[in-house]
């Protein structure tokens, strides 16, 4: 679940980590995971891979401050 889209391609650096940050914040401030749709782990990957960060957060952060989305855009 908190897989960055660099490591599907097996291309590891510390965006990754950055990734799983992102991933944590938007979890404890939602209580929800952003793909948590994905029926198996190849739907999770083509959603990590396809999937407009831009849209999750519009979709599921609207009572977010502007500065948290913020953040979390730049995370993910």
């Amino acid at each position: 679940m908190y897989l960055a889209p660099e490591l599907w391609n097996l291309d590891y650096s510390k965006k990754a980590d950055v990734w799983s940050i992102g991933m944590l914040t938007f979890m404890i401030l939602t209580g929800k995971y952003p793909y948590s749709t994905a029926k198996s782990d190849m739907d999770l990957k083509d959603m990590v891979l396809k999937t407009s960060i831009e849209d999750i957060i519009k979709e599921q952060c609207n009572y977010l401050s502007d500065d948290t989305k913020d953040f979390l855009r730049k995370a993910l």
